[in-house]
């Protein structure tokens, strides 16, 4: 990382610009996977029914609870850098609580321990179908990504440099020593 020669400042339409686009495509992704779940309910003529299987809803229900799951904590790791996520390791208590959340979100739409009334309760995934989601949801991370270091490459780099630029004190030193010793002489 190369240090500025300004302090950071929170540049908040660019925070919004990067937020927002990350946000927008974990939506995007949501409703693409719900929709592709929900065209395979009771059906063998989707994408999805086609190699899992037929679905219920209840399996629909999981596979958007694991979806969430992953997505949501993957775009936490996008987030958290300016550019591409693996040039900066994430901190080791980070690491911890991802591999552990994203470990007990996967057991529990695999296994679905909990009872409840059939219109409410989820129905365990197969391994199968949440490997599915897990790659869908790693696709989107690495699009997520890619928006974001864009983003940041063309709009907050570009920003910051201009800013630099304008507001920069060094080199102007010299101009003024020079012009001193000029008008004492």
């Amino acid at each position: 990382m190369v240090p500025g020669k300004l302090p950071e400042v929170w540049d908040l339409p660019s925070l919004y610009l990067t937020s927002s686009v990350l946000g927008l495509m974990a939506l995007a992704s949501s409703l693409l996977l719900l929709h592709l779940g929900l065209s395979a309910v009771g059906t063998t003529d989707s994408m999805i029914s086609s190699s899992f299987g037929m679905l219920s809803f209840q399996h629909v229900q999981a596979m958007i609870y694991l979806k969430v799951s992953v997505s949501d904590f993957l775009t936490l790791f996008s987030a958290r850098t300016q550019h591409a996520f693996w040039e900066v390791a994430p901190n080791k208590a980070l690491a911890i609580a991802g591999v552990f959340a994203l470990t007990v979100s996967t057991l529990l739409a695999c296994t679905w321990p909990f009872s409840a009334t059939e219109e409410e309760a989820m129905e365990p995934l197969s391994p199968a179908l949440a490997l599915f989601v897990w790659i869908f949801c790693i696709f989107f991370f690495l699009l997520q990504d890619l928006a974001k270091w864009t983003i940041n490459a063309n709009v907050v780099d570009a920003h910051k440099a201009a800013s630099e630029a304008k507001y920069s004190l060094v080199g102007q030193e010299d101009n003024v020593v020079d012009g001193m010793e000029d008008a004492l002489m």
